[in-house]
């Protein structure tokens, strides 16, 4: 009965299953000798319970929302350095390097992160075939959804802005909460069950891409 999870069906459906839950229950009752209160208290269980409707499965988008959050960033690096080529700020030249270090550093620490990502996606499928509690796959999704994307969005503003300093203040917000969430998702989860494998895909992406932010971020503030 613990095991049955709630979720919401049909009324017809619900009235069947209590009907055969509560023949199996009286059964049960009758050949084992349960003491009478045991058997009101199972009935009791049993009407606050539905079981889970077979055949449900995780929509598309729920189960590759991880690895498209892990993607963004850098295409969209990429889209607006291709069109934004021509600013000040950015600075692409038509002669070697092309690019100030620091961009070429951001692909390399980049790239790096999202090898990680994407081989630690796949770990998560095969071996493990998901069996992660689903509080940790939000965790994931909030730091990168809610965390890498609005530092992306911030950055980008104050390398383009005459006046960066004014976009300081948000980012530091937005680091701080990013860097809570990745650090609640390892300390919670992954310490209690990643083994040597998952945890080089995590430094991998965890370190890649903050290399990569601080190499943004000297470029912004300190070039």
């Amino acid at each position: 009965m613990r095991n049955l999870k709630c979720q919401k069906i049909q009324p017809i459906d619900q009235i069947i299953y209590l009907a055969t839950t509560l023949a199996k229950v009286n059964r049960i009752w009758k050949s084992k000798n349960y003491p009478l209160t045991l058997y009101f208290k199972v009935l009791l269980n049993t009407m606050q319970i539905t079981p889970k409707p077979p055949g449900r499965k995780k929509s598309f988008f729920r189960s590759y929302l991880s690895l498209i959050l892990l993607f963004i960033p850098a295409v969209l690096f990429g889209i607006l350095l291709f069109l934004y080529g021509h600013h000040l700020k950015v600075k692409v030249s038509s002669h070697f390097p092309y690019l100030n270090w620091q961009f070429y550093a951001i692909a390399v620490f980049g790239t790096i992160a999202t090898i990680g990502g994407v081989l630690d996606w796949k770990y998560h499928r095969n071996p493990l075939n998901m069996k992660i509690p689903k509080k940790e796959r939000d965790a994931e999704a909030l730091a990168l959804g809610a965390g890498g994307i609005p530092m992306f969005l911030l950055m980008w503003f104050a390398m383009l802005s005459p006046n960066p300093a004014n976009f300081l203040i948000p980012i530091l917000v937005v680091l701080i909460y990013t860097v809570v969430g990745i650090s609640y998702d390892e300390f919670v989860f992954h310490i209690k069950r990643c083994g040597k494998l998952e945890n080089r895909y995590h430094r991998m992406l965890v370190f890649g891409n903050g290399l990569a932010w601080m190499c943004w971020f000297h470029f912004i503030y300190c070039a």
